[in-house]
C-alpha cells in the first residue's frame, strides 16, 4: 500500500513529466503543426504546435520550442486569414527574467508584435524549460463576440518563429520562422470536424517551408511558387 509521501512523488514526478510535447497523441486527440518540413521527433522539431476544442467554446494550445541559445528567447505561432502577416492574432511562450510565460500578442503593422492583456483570455496550464526547450500549454476562448479579436474558431495559415525576447518584448526572428498550410483548429476536440494532419505520423506531415528574411521583408520558398509574407 502506498503512503502518503510516495503517492506525492509520484504526483509530483507525473506532472514533471507531463510537461512536454507529447507527439505521441498527434491526429488522434489533437491536432499539430511542427517545423521545419522534415522533423518528426520533439529532438528534429524547432518548434511544435497543438490544438484541440474543450469544454465546447475553448481551444487547448500547446507551443513547444527547441532552442540553441541560453538568451531570453520567445517562440511563436501567428494566425493569418490570408498567408500574409498583418493584424494576425499571435500567441506565444517567452522566457523574461527567468520566467516562462504564456502570452498573447497581435501583429499590427507588420513591423513588430504589439502584446495583449491575456488576463481574461488565456489559461495558462503549463510553462516550464529544460534542456534548453520551452514548452507551454494553455486554454483560449474561441470567440468572446462577432467582432473579437481573439476569435480562433475557423482554420487559419499558421505561420511560426523564435527568436530574442529583450526587455519584455519580441524581437525579429531572423531566418527561424516557417509557414504552414491552412489548418482548421476546430478539428479535433469537442467540436468534431474534418480529421487535420499530424506531424508525428509518416505520410500526415503539416510541411513547414522555412522564411528566408531579407532587408527586413520575408519570403516563403515553395517548389513550384513563391507568395511573399511579412513576419515580424
Amino acid at each position: 500500500m502506498l503512503n502518503k509521501h510516495t503517492f506525492v512523488y509520484s504526483f509530483i514526478t507525473t506532472c514533471l513529466v507531463q510537461a512536454k510535447f507529447d507527439a505521441t497523441e498527434c491526429g488522434k486527440s489533437k491536432g499539430c503543426v511542427r517545423a521545419p518540413e522534415w522533423c518528426m521527433s520533439n529532438e528534429d522539431c524547432e518548434i511544435s504546435f497543438s490544438y484541440k476544442v474543450v469544454d465546447g467554446n475553448k481551444l487547448e494550445m500547446e507551443i513547444s520550442g527547441k532552442l540553441s541559445t541560453r538568451e531570453e528567447s520567445y517562440v511563436a505561432v501567428g494566425f493569418s486569414n490570408d498567408a500574409r502577416m498583418g493584424n494576425d492574432l499571435v500567441v506565444f511562450c517567452a522566457k523574461d527574467e527567468n520566467k516562462i510565460f504564456v502570452g498573447l500578442g497581435i501583429h499590427g503593422n507588420r513591423t513588430k508584435i504589439e502584446k495583449l492583456d491575456n488576463k481574461a483570455v488565456q489559461e495558462e496550464l503549463s510553462a516550464t524549460e529544460e534542456d534548453g526547450e520551452y514548452y507551454c500549454k494553455w486554454r483560449q476562448v474561441q470567440k468572446r463576440g462577432s467582432d473579437d479579436i481573439y476569435s480562433l474558431d475557423k482554420s487559419y495559415h499558421i505561420l511560426m518563429a523564435h527568436g530574442p525576447y529583450v526587455l519584455g518584448s519580441m524581437k525579429y526572428h531572423g531566418e527561424n520562422a516557417f509557414a504552414l498550410p491552412e489548418t482548421s483548429l476546430t478539428a479535433f476536440g469537442g467540436a468534431g470536424g474534418a480529421a487535420a494532419k499530424s506531424g508525428a505520423q509518416k505520410g500526415t506531415v503539416k510541411s513547414a517551408e522555412r522564411l528566408i528574411a531579407f532587408e527586413g521583408m520575408v519570403s516563403v520558398i515553395v517548389v513550384t511558387t513563391a507568395a511573399s509574407l511579412v513576419w515580424m
